[in-house]
C-alpha cells in the first residue's frame, strides 16, 4: 500500500509539472498561466543564512461561492544574490479561498517568515469573529504544520485553542468580561504526527480543537479493500479509500495495517480486521485525492480505534 501511495504522489507532481508548475527557476516561472502571484515574503526556512520566498498564488477563475482558489508556494533560493529557486513545497489546502471569510469577505490576513518559521494567518466572520494561525517549519526533508491557534469571538465570550503540535499540547483559554464564572484555562492533549504540509488540510486541525462543530464520528465496520480506479476501504458508513490521516503513530499503524499485500496478489484487506468494529472520527473535505476521480468528496481521519 505504501508502494501504492508513493506511485500517487509522484503522479501528482508529474501532473503539476505538465500544467506549468516548474521545479528550478526565477520566482515568475512558478506561476501557471491564468495564475498571479497573491502574497510573498521572504526569509530563511532552511537554516543555510540565505533568504528563501514563501508566494500565495492565486486562481483567476472563480469556483462558485468560495471565490478564487489559493495555492502555497515554497521556494528555497539556491545561492546568495541569484535569481534562482527550488520548488520546496505546494500546498493546494493551506489557504483559504478569497471569498471564504464570511461577511469579511477576504479571509487572508499576513504571512511572515521569523526564526525559520513561515506564520500564516487569517480571520473571518460577522458578528461572530473567528481567527486563525498556522505555523510551518522545514524538518525531516519537509515542511511540517508545527502550530495552529483558533479564536472565537461570540457573544462577548472569546475562545481561544493553542495548539502545539510537536508536542501535542492545546492550551484552551475562554474569557468573559461579563461572567468571570466562564473564565478558565486548560490543558489538553491530542498527539498527532506533524502533518506534511504539501497535504495539509486545515479543517483537520479544527475538527481536532472543536470536533463537537467541525467533527463527526462515526462506528463503522470494515468490509473490504481494494484497488480499482483509486484506493478503496471498504467500511459499513461508507469509503475512505481516499482519506487523509491525521493520527498518532499507533493510530497511524494500525490505520495502514487494515490492509496486507501478499506475494502472489494484490493488496486485499487483512483477515484479522475485516468484520471488525471501528470508531472514525474526521471531517469531510473536497478536493482531488484520485486524479481517475477528479474532484470528490474525502476525509480527514483525526481520530481512530478498533473497539472489538
Amino acid at each position: 500500500m505504501k508502494e501504492k501511495f508513493y506511485l500517487f504522489l509522484l503522479s501528482v507532481g508529474i501532473i503539476l509539472t505538465a500544467h506549468g508548475q516548474n521545479t528550478t527557476g526565477p520566482k515568475q516561472s512558478f506561476i501557471p498561466p491564468n495564475w498571479k502571484l497573491f502574497e510573498e515574503t521572504d526569509g530563511d526556512l532552511n537554516k543555510d543564512s540565505i533568504d528563501d520566498a514563501a508566494l500565495i498564488i492565486e486562481s483567476q477563475t472563480p469556483r462558485g461561492d468560495e471565490g478564487k482558489d489559493r495555492v502555497l508556494l515554497i521556494l528555497f533560493r539556491n545561492g546568495k544574490n541569484v535569481d534562482s529557486y527550488s520548488l520546496a513545497s505546494r500546498a493546494d489546502h493551506a489557504i483559504l479561498s478569497s471569498e471564504s471569510g464570511g461577511l469579511l469577505g477576504d479571509p487572508f490576513s499576513r504571512m511572515e517568515i521569523k526564526k525559520n518559521v513561515l506564520r500564516i494567518d487569517f480571520e473571518g466572520g460577522s458578528a461572530d469573529k473567528w481567527a486563525t494561525t498556522h505555523r510551518y517549519r522545514f524538518q525531516d526533508g519537509a515542511f511540517h504544520l508545527i502550530g495552529a491557534t483558533f479564536k472565537a469571538d461570540y457573544y462577548g465570550k472569546t475562545d481561544i485553542y493553542d495548539y502545539n503540535v510537536s508536542t501535542g499540547k492545546i492550551i484552551v483559554t475562554k474569557k468573559d468580561p461579563a461572567n468571570k464564572a466562564y473564565n478558565s484555562v486548560t490543558n489538553l492533549v491530542h498527539k498527532i504526527k506533524p502533518p506534511v504540509l504539501d497535504h495539509f488540510s486545515p479543517d483537520a486541525i479544527w475538527a481536532i480543537l472543536i470536533p463537537r462543530d467541525y467533527a463527526k464520528v462515526s462506528t463503522c465496520v470494515l468490509q473490504d479493500y481494494g484497488f480499482g480506479d483509486c484506493s478503496h476501504i471498504i467500511f459499513d458508513c461508507g469509503d475512505f479509500g481516499n482519506a487523509e490521516v491525521y493520527l498518532d503513530e499507533a493510530s497511524e499503524a494500525l490505520w495502514y495495517d487494515l490492509s496486507v499485500e501478499p506475494q502472489d496478489g494484490d493488496v486485499q484487506v487483512n483477515p484479522k480486521y475485516k468484520g471488525k468494529t471501528f470508531e472514525i472520527t474526521y471531517a469531510e473535505a473536497t478536493g482531488v485525492r484520485c486524479e481517475e476521480q477528479g474532484e470528490a468528496p474525502f476525509q480527514l481521519v483525526v481520530g481512530f480505534r478498533m473497539k472489538n
